[in-house]
């Protein structure tokens, strides 16, 4: 499963402060699926263009590195 959102670009953290493969804390709250809390996702992919703002793509986390 598969989660995307997007972020500005020109607000912290920036673009260049994370990567693929990093853990993304997500913050959820009053999403119609998504039970309120905290969820670590590891990011799998990003992209940008000139709308200014970066769609982050992240995975399942499963623990461990």
């Amino acid at each position: 499963e598969f989660w995307s959102f997007k972020v500005p670009a020109d607000a912290s953290p920036f673009p260049f402060e994370y990567r693929e493969g990093d853990l993304a804390e997500i913050v959820v709250r009053g999403h119609e699926y998504l039970d309120d809390g905290t969820y670590t996702r590891r990011i799998v992919g990003l992209s940008g263009d000139e709308s200014g703002f970066i769609t982050v793509t992240c995975g399942v986390y499963y623990g461990g590195v």
